[in-house]
Formats: structure tokens, C-alpha cells, sequence
């Protein structure tokens, strides 16, 4: 019945505690639990096997699985940021590759999968938009500018990033090291 049911998708949203510990499951573990439940009772429901059917109100029952106090992202405080001295060090002993990392991630925010994911066909070296895109944009570029223009895979969200002159560099030396590898093209991964 409804209650029963509710109560299942209750104990995930909830995050029971892991095995012989006092900390409670990932709250990616938990939405995969509720998923798979979801499915169950889906197919359940659509099942000829068992008279079985989604109770009344099953629509209303909550899925979203809690979020607690301390997972919640704080606000960046001045310990959090690098300053200009560090990021000068950084960059001085990087390798080219650490360099291009930390650029793309200073430049346009990249994380990891943004950095992994990225394609040689999204990036535009020196390339102005054309006069149509600059007007819907309201930015005037020049021949001179560079930009990281992609689609999020998880979101599918349009971004499109100016790239500093520095990036550039590192994105050239990128450029010219996967010239080397097999595949390179416009859906060859930039970095490997």
C-alpha cells in the first residue's frame, strides 16, 4: 500500500548509515536506491505476472534524497583562493601540461571531466565570431580572439569562453602534442 511504499523511498531519501560506521550512505548511493525502486515499481505495475498496482498518491510520494548540513558547499573565504604569488609559483614549475590544466581551469572554470571531455573541434584559435554572433552577444571580438565554445555533456548547456593570451599557448602546445597521437580531428579529445 502507500504507506509501505512511501516508507521504502522514506529510508533512502534519508541516507541509512553505512555498514558498522556512524556516517550515512553517499547521497549518490541513495538516489541510485531510489531510482532502482522507481524502476522496480514501474515495472511492477506494468507487469501482467502480478496484480499489482502503483497506490493511490504514489505521484505525490517525495524522491529527492536529502541533502545534510555539512555537504553543503560553504562560501569561499579568502583561505580558499589562490593568490597572485601562488599562482605565480604554480605556473613557474608547472609542466606544459600541468600549465595547460591550470589555465583551463583558471580561464573558463574546467574541472576534470570538463578538461577530459574537451575536443579539439571546440576550440577556436584566433577565430572573431562572425557579425551576427557578435550582435545576439553584444561583444565585439577581433581576429585576434580565441574561444572554448561547447555544449556541457551532462547539461547539454552552451558556454563559450574567452580564452586569455596564456591559455592560448597552452592550448597550442595541446594542439601540437595531439597532432601526434592517432586520431586527431574535430572529435579528437584535446588532452590525452
Amino acid at each position: 500500500n502507500y504507506d509501505v511504499v512511501e516508507a521504502m523511498f522514506r529510508f533512502w531519501r534519508q541516507r541509512p548509515l553505512r555498514k558498522g560506521t556512524t556516517r550515512p550512505i553517499a547521497k549518490k548511493s541513495a538516489e541510485h536506491q531510489v531510482s532502482a525502486l522507481k524502476q522496480f515499481f514501474a515495472w511492477l505495475n506494468r507487469s501482467q505476472k502480478y496484480e499489482w498496482n502503483k497506490p493511490d498518491g504514489f505521484e505525490d510520494i517525495r524522491f529527492r534524497v536529502d541533502t545534510r548540513r555539512e555537504e553543503t558547499r560553504r562560501q569561499v573565504t579568502p583561505d580558499d583562493v589562490f593568490t597572485l604569488e601562488e599562482l605565480v609559483l604554480l605556473n613557474k614549475y608547472a609542466t606544459p601540461f600541468e600549465r595547460c590544466l591550470l589555465l583551463l581551469g583558471l580561464n573558463c572554470g574546467f574541472a576534470r571531466a570538463e578538461i577530459a571531455t574537451l575536443t579539439v573541434g571546440e576550440v577556436f584559435l584566433r577565430t572573431p565570431h562572425e557579425t551576427r554572433h557578435q550582435e545576439i552577444l553584444g561583444f565585439e571580438s577581433n581576429p585576434g580572439d580565441s574561444f572554448i565554445k561547447r555544449h556541457r555533456r551532462k547539461t547539454g548547456v552552451y558556454g563559450e569562453f574567452l580564452l586569455f593570451p596564456q591559455t592560448v599557448q597552452a592550448v597550442e602546445w595541446a594542439l601540437a602534442r595531439r597532432r601526434q597521437h592517432k586520431g586527431f580531428g574535430p572529435s579528437a579529445r584535446l588532452l590525452v
